[in-house]
């Protein structure tokens, strides 16, 4: 088992064994906090039992996004508990003020050591790797024609707005394209060139002028063909961060944007190679 399945099974197990006590115990909960039965207990308890089932949903799916967003509750709570432990704005019992302490720190470890599983995951080499895979009705030929077209990569690129190759060659190992999105602007190099299969290009992350938190960012193109009209593309990005703590803070977020442009690209490409096909058949 993993720190990121040790530490969200734990949370799961805490948060449901809490939401039961707080719903079915309210009366004894009261009483350690020196305070009569109230209803704020019970909706607590409500909340945890939901919360408990998300994290139960992430145990199994793993998503990035959302295990950030359990986290960040996790980190609201224990920011919670110390404002009411720094205050003191209800007449609760002293014990009542060391169990919301006590789970405060329980809290916190689930949170730190759920932010350090998620920093592991999809990793390969200390670099996060993001993978689409689409198949698309077309010859690999004509799939890979409609891929390395890359001075118009921008017209099927949602984040790219502009592209540009400063290379003297137009394809192949070597060639140079710079790329833009709004004010933004990087290069690229083609470091890998299989002909009709596959190629990879390296961002020039080193650049004064390079606006994102990479340390490194490789791309790879490769084509499988599953038989004479069926072609499956498969991209790969491994990206290195600048610093290690974006990896578990910002890749969620980026990873989120990054699959919606990936998949809008695939989409793209395969309008773009099914057509064709389907207007040659009608010729």
């Amino acid at each position: 088992m993993t720190t990121l399945n040790r530490a969200l099974t734990a949370n799961f197990l805490t948060s449901l064994l809490f939401g039961i006590i707080l719903i079915f115990f309210q009366a004894q909960v009261a009483q350690l906090f020196g305070v009569t039965p109230h209803v704020v207990f019970p909706i607590i308890g409500a909340g945890l039992l939901l919360f408990a089932l998300s994290i139960a949903i992430e145990i199994k799916k793993q998503r990035p996004l959302a295990i950030f967003w359990i986290s960040a509750q996790d980190a609201l709570w224990v920011i919670t508990s110390a404002v009411v432990l720094v205050w003191q704005p209800w007449p609760i019992s002293a014990a009542g003020y060391w169990i919301i302490d006590g789970v405060a720190m329980l809290v916190l470890l689930f949170c730190v050591l759920q932010i350090k599983g998620l920093a592991q995951i999809n990793t390969r080499n200390g670099a996060k790797i993001l993978t689409f895979k689409r198949v698309i009705n077309a010859p690999q030929a004509r799939v890979w024609e409609i891929i390395t077209q890359f001075e118009e990569f921008h017209l099927v690129a949602p984040n790219i707005d502009a592209v540009e190759i400063l290379s003297d060659q137009t394809q192949g190992t070597g060639m140079i394209r710079a790329c833009s999105h709004g004010s933004k602007s990087w290069q690229e190099t083609c470091t890998l060139w299989d002909e009709g299969k596959k190629y990879a290009f390296e961002v020039d992350t080193q650049a004064p002028d390079y606006p994102f938190p990479f340390a490194a960012l490789r791309g790879t193109w490769e084509l499988y063909p599953l038989n004479e009209q069926r072609t499956e593309i498969l991209m790969e990005f491994e990206v290195t961060y600048k610093k290690k703590i974006h990896q578990a803070l910002l890749h969620p977020i980026a990873q989120w944007q990054h699959r919606k442009t990936g998949e809008t690209l695939l989409n793209n490409w395969q309008k773009m190679a099914e057509e064709t096909e389907q207007l040659k058949v009608l010729k």
